[in-house]
């Protein structure tokens, strides 16, 4: 999960900022402001998905109980 935290502290807020710039400069385009942030949120939530079944996976592989049988 750190790994996904890192990369949208990097990445997604300044893809946030973009979105909240391009607002500003144009507020009647409320949909886009919306889908925009709601598109990189969304983004966030599945790479944290993602990292934590690869943990679980390689948990489950790294398993000595596992290896045994």
């Amino acid at each position: 999960m750190i790994h996904s935290i890192q990369q949208f502290e990097e990445i997604g807020i300044k893809n946030l900022n973009k979105v909240i710039e391009k607002f500003m400069k144009e507020p009647t385009d409320m949909a886009s402001f919306v889908y925009g942030i709601r598109d990189e949120v969304i983004a966030l939530g599945l790479n944290i998905i993602q990292e934590t079944l690869e943990d679980c996976d390689q948990m489950l592989c790294d398993s000595p109980k596992r290896r045994n049988s």
